[in-house]
């Protein structure tokens, strides 16, 4: 039983951090780098500061905020995944998509809100 236990504690901890590509916790968050151009410089694996801030972003500052606390936070989102800008989620460009073979799409922060406008989830997109 206690096998049982610390398989599946391990488990849950694991998938915890799933969500999220590999280089997602290699800096904490910055608003004003977040917020810049530099933002989108890329390492040699490919992967941009933005990207590097994910973890700590999605860990520390996103969940539980309101709607426009983050867009002060962040900045303005893109209009790409939401054309009109007033839907039910913001989008923001991380970078190029990561632990793909071609690497040519974009991956996507999404942040989806309740009914009363509190960050209560987020997944990483492609376009």
């Amino acid at each position: 039983m206690k096998k049982y236990f610390i398989f599946i504690t391990i488990f849950i901890l694991a998938c915890g951090e799933q969500n999220l590509p590999q280089g997602s916790f290699g800096e904490q968050f910055d608003a004003a780098l977040w917020k810049s151009t530099e933002a989108f410089e890329s390492d040699k694996d490919n992967v941009s500061h933005r990207q590097k801030m994910l973890g700590d972003l999605v860990e520390n500052h996103l969940l539980g905020k309101k709607r426009e606390h983050i867009i002060a936070m962040l900045g303005e989102p893109s209009t790409k995944m939401d054309p009109d800008g007033n839907g039910p989620s913001l989008s923001y460009p991380t970078g190029y998509e990561r632990g793909s073979y071609m690497g040519i799409d974009s991956e996507w922060l999404i942040i989806k809100f309740d009914s009363s406008g509190i960050a209560d989830s987020y997944y990483i997109g492609t376009d």
